[in-house]
């Protein structure tokens, strides 16, 4: 068994980090609501958003978080702790996979679409007979909120105790939860609506887009994650 450093208490590190995707989402509705023109202009709009603030951050966030993780778990992987490792490295996989899939590889900045040509270089537009979408959704339910579940269920589950550096803290699981209970707000929201939702302008223009904002939340979710687990590389180091 491997002998880890007791993690801190609560602190403003943990604070800061469950309230990030609260702020974020309130940025996106103020400035919404402040001017409209601005948001679909340059934070968020269907037919320009590859561009667009949100998309930005959530393929910057999901690529550096990948970068941390695949640091994180070498480290790991070296120092003997060995399911940690597979794990983080699992993790930095799948969030290079997710940033990847949002630009299609480079192709929304660095290949010009011809006229007629509609070429995607990504998995989750193919015709396949599974959707990778729900696939994700299902893999970060896994990791983000029933891992940790479990986790906190021990000795009565059997994980390998060489796990802990790489368990999401409590605050990456609150993120993850505020950031599923936004995104449920669009059907909420569309429930209230009389005829054709799309017909309606604050939906259409706002709430119909909060599956993008939900993937940039992820995305920062990864990214902070990524930052605990190098914090926790650390910790190992100085045990």
């Amino acid at each position: 068994m491997t002998k880890h450093a007791d993690k801190p208490r609560f602190n403003a590190w943990d604070a800061a980090a469950c309230a990030l995707p609260v702020v974020l989402i309130a940025l996106l509705v103020i400035t919404y609501a402040l001017s409209p023109e601005f948001y679909l202009q340059y934070v968020l709009e269907l037919k320009q958003r590859e561009r667009q603030a949100v998309e930005i951050v959530t393929v910057t966030c999901a690529l550096i978080a990948s970068v941390m993780m695949a640091y994180a778990a070498v480290r790991l992987w070296r120092r003997g702790v060995r399911w940690a490792a597979l794990h983080v490295g699992l993790l930095a996989a799948a969030s290079f996979f997710f940033g990847g899939e949002e630009i299609n590889y480079g192709q929304v900045y660095f290949m010009q679409e011809q006229p007629g040509q509609d070429l995607q270089l990504n998995i989750h537009n193919a015709d396949l007979p599974f959707s990778i979408q729900s696939l994700g959704s299902l893999f970060l339910i896994a990791m983000f909120l029933v891992l940790p579940i479990l986790w906190a269920q021990r000795p009565k589950v059997k994980l390998p105790d060489d796990l802990a550096p790489s368990v999401p803290e409590w605050p990456v699981v609150v993120m993850f939860v505020i950031t599923l209970v936004w995104s449920k707000v669009k059907s909420l929201y569309a429930a209230t609506l009389e005829g054709n939702p799309k017909d309606h302008k604050l939906y259409s223009e706002f709430f119909e887009q909060i599956n993008e904002q939900k993937e940039m939340l992820f995305a920062v979710m990864l990214l902070v994650y990524a930052i605990y687990r190098v914090v926790a590389v650390r910790r190992l180091k100085s045990a």
